[in-house]
């Protein structure tokens, strides 16, 4: 590994390293079995970049690949994951000092962090003496050193048998199929919470920016839309697990990312804003307390100047209505607007003070769904002619099915479900 990391001198441009030390873990967390599953991550990362890998005797992992940061934030979630059974890891988040604990990060185009890198890869040199590189990048790795206890180096080598190579003498691997995605049950969804404890939930928010026509002919205004990428986010978290098809996962990890995206510094340009309307469910303003809330965000400090409206699912308002007007009322009491929409999490920042629910037009999908079966040419004509009347949003009564939602994102318009109740 030495030679490799010196030869990289003159090829650092765009190469990053991590390094997964491993060895201040429990042995349990260094078995062979685990550090195959540990290095998967890292192995996806070499399939489409650049890199090698290297694995020390005491366990720990060095990747180094030309390729973005972000993947490797992304693998080192994972793996995470994976050893998060770990008791010294568990402490370690406890503590607050998981990331200090699991990252040894190098941007190797720094010519410190690359002197780091150097120095690392001596001192490794040095205790290991002779480090190799993982197995080829495209099979499942073997163990490089013998588990703690084996004295297989000085025991007389057992009698094998030796199976006949194929003709041409070539032996093709074969890939396993991959195991079918477990459901999320009580113990995985535990797990899936103290993963999201230590996730930036801001990598997985999209900002969008949405321009729509104020009515009375007056120029457009700018929408910006924030939603988190759900399918990245459970895919980085709990990959074998099928999300689907848990009907209560949805609203239940409604909850757990707003008060995550609450946490998130998101730039929402708070000097120039003039509204901003999150989405939140009724559990997690309830178990995050607005005024606490309101004190510790940061994103939320800057938008004094702004009219801050929270945006609750309808469906939960109406599934307990005594909740969602006590909710109401602690808003209210605080001074911010509450009103009823379909989606959830979601953010909108809008920088038109009229762009409220209470000023949007509604239709009955149902007409809606008329005029594209009788003037299917037409539908472009009449989604703008619906834009031009409708400052930023359509209300669709009888929103009760993924045909009017689909029908709406069809024709590029973000959907409010049901009435539009603001305080």
């Amino acid at each position: 590994m030495l030679e490799y990391a010196r030869r990289l001198n003159r090829h650092r441009k765009d190469r990053h390293a991590l390094r997964l030390p491993l060895s201040a873990l429990e042995p349990a967390s260094r078995s062979p079995a685990v550090l195959r599953s540990v290095e998967q991550p890292l192995r996806a990362i070499l399939k489409t970049h650049e890199g090698e890998l290297f694995r020390l005797k005491r366990g720990d992992i060095i990747c180094i690949a030309r390729a973005p940061k972000s993947l490797f934030d992304e693998a080192l979630l994972k793996i995470a994951f994976l050893l998060r059974d770990d008791p010294v890891l568990k402490q370690a988040i406890d503590d607050g000092t998981e990331d200090r604990l699991l990252r040894d990060f190098y941007v190797l185009s720094s010519a410190s962090d690359y002197d780091r890198f150097l120095e690392m890869a001596q001192t490794a040199h040095d205790t290991n003496k002779n480090p190799q590189p993982a197995q080829d990048r495209h099979f499942s790795s073997f163990a490089l050193t013998p588990p703690l206890g084996d004295n297989s180096k000085t025991a007389p080598p057992k009698p094998q048998m030796i199976t006949p190579l194929p003709e041409g003498g070539i032996i093709t691997p074969r890939e396993k199929p991959a195991p079918p995605p477990k459901s999320m049950d009580a113990s995985a969804f535990s797990q899936l919470e103290r993963a999201l404890l230590v996730t930036d939930v801001g990598r997985f928010v999209l900002p969008s920016p949405v321009r729509m026509l104020r009515k009375n002919g007056m120029g457009p205004a700018l929408m910006r839309l924030y939603r988190v990428d759900r399918a990245q986010l459970a895919k980085a978290l709990v990959p074998d697990h099928d999300l689907v098809t848990a009907s209560w996962f949805s609203t239940r990890l409604s909850d757990l990312l707003a008060r995550r995206l609450f946490a998130c510094d998101l730039n929402l340009e708070g000097r120039d804003l003039q509204a901003v309307i999150l989405s939140a469910s009724i559990g997690s303003l309830k178990a995050g307390g607005v005024a606490h809330i309101l004190n510790t965000v940061p994103a939320l400090r800057k938008l004094s100047a702004c009219r801050l409206v929270f945006a609750i699912d309808a469906a939960d308002a109406f599934a307990d209505p005594f909740e969602y007007f006590q909710v109401h009322q602690a808003l209210h009491d605080h001074n911010l607007g509450c009103a009823l929409t379909g989606y959830d999490p979601l953010i909108y920042a809008m920088r038109d003070p009229q762009l409220f629910p209470s000023d949007f037009d509604s239709i009955d999908w149902r007409l809606l769904r008329l005029w594209e079966e009788s003037y299917p040419e037409k539908m472009d004509a009449i989604a703008h002619a619906i834009n031009t009347n409708d400052p930023a949003q359509l209300i669709l009564d009888h929103c009760d099915g993924p045909d009017a939602l689909n029908l709406g994102t069809g024709l590029g318009f973000r959907l409010f479900c049901g009435p539009a109740l603001t305080s």
